[in-house]
């Protein structure tokens, strides 16, 4: 994250907001059969997503949303 958010800025972007998107602890395939299993929920879902609005630099992905001053 700080390397992203660094490099946004000197490239003259304007940081509006930035973070992480879902806490991924499993493989997507184990992801997908722990669904399709019901052992994870959409309430789990929910709780990795705000484990990585917390936590950015455990997220799978990241997120930076900039404007342009120039």
């Amino acid at each position: 994250m700080d390397v992203l958010l660094s490099e946004l800025r000197r490239a003259g972007y304007r940081l509006e907001d930035h973070g992480g998107i879902l806490v991924k602890p499993l493989a997507n395939f184990q992801f997908d059969q722990a669904i399709a299993a019901g052992i994870v929920s959409d309430a789990y879902l929910k709780a990795c997503n705000d484990l990585a609005k917390i936590y950015p630099d455990l997220a799978a992905s990241l997120f930076a949303v900039c404007s342009n001053p120039g």
